[in-house]
């Protein structure tokens, strides 16, 4: 039986596509904080929202990056559009605001005296996603793999990670390479829409991840035209699981 939507999701359905203009209304600190106070699940479901409406942009991530958040969803706009302005680009600064960190927050005053350290002191704060468990990255060929080393090697506990439709050929592979050391505890890894992905990079991730880690690697690969349907009969008789 289908359930209605709550009133809830309907407020963070019609906020997402409004985020750029409340972000120059209200500037990026104040509009920080009043997101801050969002349940984690909240959080969660805006980022879809804004993933599927407009698309991320360095200062709409920027917005997002809340140390509760657990599960965020960062798609890059899909279509080239400047004519609404700068915070459409979703670049490698956007995606390092992200990293787990221990600085100054979006609250933080300038003091113009050293008699108001106290008071500094209680402004440094924890900044970053430090409890991700799962995170989609979407639409970003140009990833690189010294951001999403930045970025994973500092929440190794993630389980579920998107990678559709970003990284490219070059980076793609040494991606695969690294991942069973940033994120020993992966679950299921989303690769969908990625050309770079071949039957040997598959094989080769899969085996490190059953000599290295104990739990069962998932792999979401949808329209990754080079995999066969032999590799994906292959790989679920050995107790893989490949969805295509």
């Amino acid at each position: 039986k289908p359930t209605s939507p709550t009133l809830q999701s309907l407020c963070l359905k019609v906020l997402a596509p409004s985020l750029p203009k409340y972000l120059e209304a209200f500037g990026e600190s104040t509009l920080h904080h009043y997101l801050s106070l969002l349940p984690g699940p909240a959080l969660t479901a805006l980022s879809v929202y804004v993933s599927k409406s407009i698309g991320m942009s360095d200062a709409l991530v920027g917005l997002l990056n809340q140390t509760h958040a657990t599960r965020l969803s960062i798609f890059a706009p899909t279509i080239d559009d400047e004519t609404d302005g700068p915070w459409r680009a979703l670049t490698k600064e956007g995606i390092d605001t992200l990293v787990p960190s221990w600085g100054q927050g979006h609250d933080a005053l300038v003091r113009e005296s050293w008699e108001d350290s106290e008071s500094d002191r209680e402004q440094w704060q924890w900044k970053g996603c430090r409890r991700l468990e799962r995170l989609e990255l979407g639409n970003l060929p140009h990833l690189s793999v010294e951001s999403l080393e930045k970025l994973l090697d500092k929440c190794s506990g993630m389980t579920h990670l998107g990678l559709s439709g970003s990284c490219a050929y070059e980076s793609g592979p040494e991606v695969f390479w690294r991942l069973p050391d940033w994120l020993p505890r992966l679950q299921l890894l989303d690769i969908s829409g990625n050309p770079w992905v071949t039957e040997n990079l598959l094989r080769n991730l899969f085996d490190d991840y059953n000599l290295r880690c104990p739990q069962a690697l998932r792999i979401k690969a949808v329209g990754c035209l080079s995999l066969t349907s032999q590799v994906a009969l292959e790989l679920e008789y050995g107790d893989q699981f490949l969805t295509r």
